[in-house]
């Protein structure tokens, strides 16, 4: 009985320090992918700005509701000044902004 149980215990401590070892590698993978940092940057654009692109961008900017709520430092401003604003700040995941929408 005593041998069984040696058995028995030496091989749980195995499972059990493999398992200790593979989240040990899990977390240490999650913090490498979580340092990396990458350079996007912005694209150079130029745009006629013509009275009709001007009419259309107010429309697209003021006629859907919730624009301003993620693309606004200022949702109460009339009209909504479309600047990006900080939309969260999740420490272990990163933190979210919603993009700039004005030229």
């Amino acid at each position: 009985m005593g041998r069984i149980l040696k058995f028995l215990g030496i091989g749980v401590g195995v499972i059990l320090g493999l398992l200790l070892l593979a989240i040990a590698g899990i977390f240490v993978n999650a913090q490498r992918q979580l340092g990396q940092r990458f350079d996007n940057p912005a694209q150079e654009l130029t745009v006629d700005v013509t009275p009709e692109r001007v009419a259309r961008g107010q429309y697209l900017a003021t006629a859907f509701p919730g624009c301003a709520g993620c693309h606004s430092s200022n949702a109460a401003a009339n009209p909504p000044v479309l600047d990006g604003t900080l939309m969260a700040d999740l420490a272990p995941l990163g933190t979210f902004y919603g993009p700039n929408l004005t030229p």
